[in-house]
């Protein structure tokens, strides 16, 4: 029995915690990663941007298709690491999307340092870690199976909440400066979105007695003075060289998107509540909610303490959020980590209960229980996870969407061989163009042109039905090659007629550039 109870606490529980986290966050974070083709909007726009930045070696302002991107304004701290693995991996999904999963595992291993630090054990935040890589909000697109901002930004900021929780507990000012540490990095991956939990951070310092000390602790200053140094730095430095840059940050991130409703993203104020309890967090939410209440009114003051700091910074953050103009599903990330340490609370409390019941007077049991009702919450959320990661496929209504794409990734990947030397496509292309730059860095030259510029010899690869009409009704052709929706022309000339038109046409049929952030 003492070896039973040496494995689950001291150095080699930390241990046994560690290696159970890297096992079963594997298969939701790493399964599979690079399987699906890059998803409509931001990812491709990152990927690329991180692409051309490893070939243009302008590590300051992020490009699109050659020019400096206005449209996707954040700073570029993800890009560089996306550009690193490009450079270690080779260019595709799997270096694009790698930041993230390797964020969402950093994630899990800080809730379990939290807990260790807050209550003496690990083994609380594995149940937490659980609960998050188990939440269908966070083991998705835009969060740490996307190459996109969010994972990496939810890592800083449960970084910066922790250093703070650490000082206000401890003091030591080593935490203050990790906390700023946290802070600067997270704005370098997703801007002003970094710092809306800073509400929370000072509030708890207010709760805890801490406020006053942190406001007369010179290392506050240093950190703040270093935080506007770095931050400052980037956005001054960017706007020298790319005139406009200022503008389009505040037009995009710091006044339209919270002030006003872009691209579409309208909902009400219950918007983030209602998709927790429906289908992101569907699991955890009354866990949640029932983890805050028997939390807050425990009498043990380090689950007290622990409680009262998930409940505030998830709700402030929910609240700031709920209040903006626009609203989208992964802005909601941030707040995981909190809610699963609240989820975490209710097991936690079986847990001491087990160890305390009398009539559990074999101590095995007070093992064992827990691991039965640990297989009994998460055994149907875990495989519902892993039948996503591991089986990744279409929805039925993305099929036809996303088929050029897998075509493109097939070709790119040396998977098949593609007679086409033009891709066509009317809407924003940025998840093909990637397949593109790989093609073309596999030496098969291939290049996205407009279906008004084709000219004989041309052989073009298009998959939306209106392209494929045009292309037939306005060119002589021969196909070359069908997959699906898919189609290769060969180009012998313009039908008799069709030139005007063709011209004519040409100018009312620009490519959007926009998208979701």
């Amino acid at each position: 029995m003492s070896d039973v109870r040496h494995a689950v606490s001291g150095k080699w529980g930390w241990l046994l915690a560690v290696t159970v986290i890297f096992i079963v966050s594997y298969f939701p974070l790493f399964m599979h990663l690079d399987k699906l083709p890059l998803r409509m909007w931001d990812e491709p726009r990152q990927a690329i941007g991180a692409y051309e930045m490893l070939h243009n070696g302008n590590w300051l302002v992020n490009h699109y298709q050659g020019a400096p991107d206005m449209w996707s304004t954040k700073p570029p701290l993800l890009l560089w690491v996306q550009a690193l693995f490009m450079a270690l991996l080779g260019t595709g999904e799997l270096a694009a999307r790698l930041p993230s999963a390797i964020a969402g595992l950093g994630t899990c291993l800080l809730l379990l340092r939290f807990t260790h630090r807050a209550m003496g054990s690990p083994w609380p935040g594995v149940v937490a870690a659980i609960t998050l890589i188990t939440a269908q909000g966070y083991v998705n697109r835009h969060v740490t199976r996307s190459g996109d901002y969010d994972s990496l930004l939810v890592l800083f900021m449960f970084w910066a909440a922790y250093q703070a929780f650490e000082y206000a507990r401890s003091g030591e000012r080593r935490h203050m400066l990790l906390l700023f540490l946290a802070l600067t990095l997270g704005m370098l991956t997703k801007s002003v979105q970094a710092l809306m939990m800073t509400p929370a951070i000072g509030l708890w310092w207010l709760f805890t007695g801490r406020l006053k000390g942190a406001l007369s602790d010179r290392w506050l200053w240093a950190g703040l003075l270093g935080f506007l140094l770095v931050v400052g730095g980037f956005y001054g430095a960017r706007e020298a060289v790319n005139p406009g840059y200022l503008q389009a940050v505040w037009d995009n991130e710091w006044g339209g998107r919270y002030g006003a409703t872009l691209e579409g993203h309208l909902h009400d104020g219950h918007y983030y509540f209602q998709i927790l309890s429906t289908h992101q967090f569907q699991h955890g939410y009354m866990l949640a909610i029932a983890g805050a209440l028997v939390g807050l009114g425990s009498r043990d003051p380090q689950l007290k303490r622990l409680t009262g700091f998930a409940v505030l910074f998830a709700v402030q953050y929910l609240v700031v959020i709920s209040n903006a103009g626009t609203k989208t599903e992964w802005y909601i990330a941030p707040a995981y980590p909190f809610l699963c340490l609240l989820a975490m609370v209710v097991f936690w409390l079986f847990v001491r209960w087990c160890a305390a019941s009398a009539w559990l007077n074999d101590q095995m049991h007070t093992y064992v229980m827990p691991v039965v009702l640990a297989v009994v919450l998460f055994f149907k959320p875990y495989t519902d996870v892993i039948a996503q990661t591991y089986f990744p496929k279409e929805w039925p209504w993305d099929v036809d969407y996303y088929a050029l794409p897998h075509y493109m990734q097939e070709c790119a990947k040396g998977k098949r061989e593609t007679a086409a030397n033009v891709l066509c496509w009317d809407d924003y292309n940025g998840h093909i163009m990637l397949y593109v730059y790989m093609l073309n860095d596999r030496g098969h030259a291939i290049e996205s042109i407009s279906k008004h510029d084709l000219q004989r010899g041309m052989r073009p690869v298009a998959a939306e039905w209106h392209v494929k009409q045009f292309i037939e009704e306005h060119y002589v052709t021969l196909t070359l090659e069908e997959s699906g929706p898919v189609k290769v022309y060969a180009i012998a000339g313009t039908k008799p007629g069709a030139g005007h038109q063709v011209a004519l046409e040409a100018g009312h049929n620009k490519p959007p550039s926009t998208g979701t952030r």
